[in-house]
């Protein structure tokens, strides 16, 4: 695996350039933005970065969490900014089939028997792409307590299941993954 600091101001557009590669892990913590990618991808992951206003320095590795830091699964991806926490997303490009079948599965319901098929059209265009997303923070349990952070579901005995956590879903254009990294 390739990993890379974000120096500088932080991405534009960066949801866009990050759903060209096939996965990333974006990780936040007191030294700032770092981006870990498959090392296939590592060139073209720099290049994407530098394209959204990012320089990409190569760096030694992820951050590990120390043993006073617990791990939750987040279900959004509001900015969380804590002191000695580590605040990662992961994310995967869809492929086509797979995100017009995401998107036609949430967009059928029984209360809304008329669909709005703007985003399945735009998908289909190649005018926003689908990424899927999981959010793990690390922090002091007391924290995860608190009414700091929110939708936070602290993970105590099983660390497998913050891999087999549901995967959430984004379009590009709504920029969630860059205001995450934004802060």
């Amino acid at each position: 695996m390739a990993v890379f600091r974000v120096e500088g101001a932080a991405p534009v557009d960066l949801d866009a350039h990050i759903a060209q590669l096939s996965w990333v892990r974006l990780v936040r913590n007191d030294t700032g933005l770092l981006v870990e990618c498959a090392i296939e991808d590592a060139e073209r992951a720099v290049a994407l970065l530098a394209r959204g206003g990012a320089r990409c320095v190569r760096a030694q590795d992820i951050a590990s969490a120390s043993r006073d830091l617990v791990p939750a699964i987040m279900s959004d991806l509001a900015p969380v900014v804590l002191p000695g926490g580590i605040d990662s997303v992961t994310v995967r490009a869809l492929d086509l089939g797979e995100a017009t079948a995401k998107l036609m599965r949430t967009s059928r319901t029984i209360l809304r028997p008329k669909r709005d098929d703007r985003a399945v059209r735009a998908v289909l265009h190649a005018d926003d792409r689908v990424i899927a997303w999981r959010r793990v923070l690390w922090a002091r349990p007391s924290v995860l307590r608190s009414h700091h952070v929110r939708g936070a579901r602290p993970v105590i005995f099983d660390r497998g299941a913050l891999e087999r956590a549901t995967e959430r879903f984004t379009l590009t254009r709504a920029d969630q993954i860059g205001r995450w990294a934004r802060g």
